[in-house]
């Protein structure tokens, strides 16, 4: 996982200055690295076991349980003193240990859960189109995703078991129809330069001007983004595909899949 949570309930995305600034560098945090080969701990946002925090200075420590290099938390199944004991049948229930794969079947029927995700998604609706933006690599006209959300929540897709506060625009992504990128102008990150050079390169009737999608063709033709196949990992790590698809009144064919990395986002509660 990429987020962290302190004794104060707050919740923070996980990088060095947040994890250094919140934890004080000290316990209940900071333990004896003699006892621990990462001996840097904190709390798990969703179940309250103590979770600890791999590669924190370094990234070459390949974390013997999930498998990945980089900056990340896992939880750990023992108390931790000072911070959190550990509660067995909340690590094996939590989100964020078994995430859920994301098919349009099972509802949760829980009130609260989904009330407060709904609360979220409207109190940070400018974050959440920017996570989209980044995610896909297309800058999307904000009035677009707007759309997008209100008819996610009129929906109430946020009620879908593999909904939680750390996955919404991923969420928002999966359930929503294809999304129109006929004149769309692409992001300058990692996404977007795949999917500019994708579309200079392979496309029959698109090509870009100015970091905008625009025809090569005067028919009618069109160009859509969709986001399928949920993966989960036998170590937990998530996946979803991206694909773009173009076609005409006759064809229709994907030329660009890329597999999209899921990661927890933190948004600001109501108060």
């Amino acid at each position: 996982m990429n987020v962290f949570k302190t004794l104060d309930g707050k919740e923070y995305e996980l990088t060095v200055e947040n994890y250094e600034q919140h934890s004080h560098k000290s316990k209940p945090y900071y333990h004896d690295k003699k006892r621990y080969k990462s001996p840097h701990f904190a709390l798990c946002p969703m179940c309250n076991n103590p979770i600890q925090v791999i590669n924190l200075y370094k990234d070459e420590y390949v974390e013997e349980i999930t498998g990945r290099k980089g900056l990340h938390a896992r939880h750990f199944t023992k108390n931790i003193e000072g911070l959190a004991e550990y509660n067995k049948s909340q690590y094996e229930s939590c989100p964020l240990h078994k995430p859920i794969n994301f098919k349009l079947i099972e509802v949760r029927h829980d009130d609260i859960v989904n009330e407060e995700i709904k609360k979220i998604i409207e109190a940070n609706l400018k974050s959440i189109i920017n996570d989209i933006k980044n995610i896909s690599g297309i800058l999307f006209k904000n009035v677009n995703l707007e759309k997008k959300i209100d008819n996610y929540i009129e929906m109430r897709n946020y009620a879908y078991t593999h909904t939680n506060k750390y996955n919404i625009p991923y969420s928002i992504l999966y359930t929503s129809d294809s999304f129109d990128l006929f004149g769309r102008k692409i992001s300058d990150n990692g996404m977007g330069e795949k999917i500019e050079q994708a579309i200079l390169h392979k496309s029959k009737f698109f090509t870009v001007q100015a970091k905008q999608i625009v025809k090569k063709v005067s028919e009618y033709v069109f160009i859509r983004l969709l986001v399928t196949k949920h993966k989960i990992s036998t170590s937990g790590e998530q996946t979803m595909l991206l694909s773009i698809e173009e076609g005409n009144n006759k064809q229709l064919g994907i030329f660009f899949k890329e597999e999209i990395l899921l990661k927890q986002f933190v948004y600001h509660k109501l108060s």
